[in-house]
């Protein structure tokens, strides 16, 4: 019986002494940090992830057509691949436009185009952030306008 109540004891001490603290973890590729990178962008969150089964991508042709007129991204060439859109938040800003999320098109390891979705977030009177007036760019140099980063 004494063992017994050791080993609770032991179990209790062992649970108690975890480390509780949330472990970071980045779920974003190298090669998307390099490509944005490029570009001037830097990463401040993962914010998505779609795949397009091999044949399917066109099923989404609102989607598709915004991305090919407004982010000047043509994934024609694309229809018989899986592709992977991909969307990170990133660290600056536009004036009128506080998050800037891009997406990166991927297909066979390579990447196949990307765009950038500019919106201007705010907080209701019930602390929930809307997402008010956004729109589709082509993938821009931001060192070129001077856009400032979050802190």
């Amino acid at each position: 019986m004494k063992i017994k109540w050791i080993g609770i004891i032991l179990l209790v001490l062992v649970m108690g002494c975890s480390d509780d603290k949330p472990k970071e973890v980045v779920i974003y590729k190298q090669s998307h940090v390099d490509f944005l990178k490029r570009y001037g962008w830097s990463i401040d969150r993962f914010a998505s992830e779609t795949k397009y089964a091999p044949g399917t991508f066109q099923s989404f042709s609102r989607h598709m057509q915004e991305v090919k007129t407004k982010g000047k991204v043509d994934l024609g060439s694309y229809t018989d691949q899986e592709i992977i859109e991909t969307g990170y938040v990133l660290r600056e800003f536009k004036p009128d436009y506080n998050q800037i999320i891009a997406y990166i098109f991927e297909s066979g390891g390579s990447i196949a185009g990307s765009y950038l979705v500019n919106n201007q977030l705010s907080m209701d009177k019930n602390g929930v952030y809307q997402i008010g007036d956004s729109f589709t760019d082509e993938m821009v140099q931001n060192l070129q306008t001077g856009i400032p980063k979050k802190d």
